[in-house]
């Protein structure tokens, strides 16, 4: 329902979760780093960051992901590679996994998720590629990062991020 809900919003017609989650994490990296760029200690703080606002309610409403679990994703995905498409694909789907694990808990086995995550790499990358290659400003992108920048609310993740003010 929910993900039915945000694709109409989005405007994205019949893209699955894999591609609707890539999408968004890179639309918010890319409106992250077009207006804070210099508000990231690293890379793999900026890679963190988008994941945080796109896990937003499983961080704050739901408790089910910890932001320290997602630096450590990105952190991973930087000491990996050099190539921002890789960076992105290999954070995006690591966050994937703890996404549907959140979601399936209890109700899908956890390696399962893990395989069907990589079994959709190549789509996820697909997707960061195109998202990359037309670097559009986004309105829901941008909403989302003004609401998580300036909101007192995020001051806590904000400082857990170590973004700069």
């Amino acid at each position: 329902m929910f993900a039915a809900l945000l694709r109409r919003i989005l405007g994205i017609g019949n893209t699955d979760n894999f591609e609707l989650i890539a999408m968004l994490t890179t639309r918010i990296y890319l409106e992250l780093k077009r207006s804070h760029k210099d508000a990231f200690v690293t890379p793999a703080m900026l890679l963190a960051t988008a994941g945080t606002i796109d896990s937003i309610t499983y961080i704050f409403d739901e408790k089910s992901i910890e932001i320290e679990k997602l630096i450590e994703l990105a952190e991973k995905a930087v000491d990996k590679s050099n190539s921002e498409i890789d960076r992105l694909a290999d954070f995006v789907t690591d966050l994937e996994i703890q996404l549907f694990r959140a979601d399936f808990i209890g109700k899908i086995d956890t390696t399962e998720i893990i395989q069907n995550c990589y079994s959709q790499k190549n789509k996820i990358r697909s997707v960061i590629e195109k998202e990359l290659y037309a670097d559009e400003k986004n309105e829901n992108a941008m909403r989302l990062v003004r609401a998580f920048m300036y909101a007192e609310m995020y001051q806590g993740a904000r400082k857990q991020l170590k973004i700069l003010d």
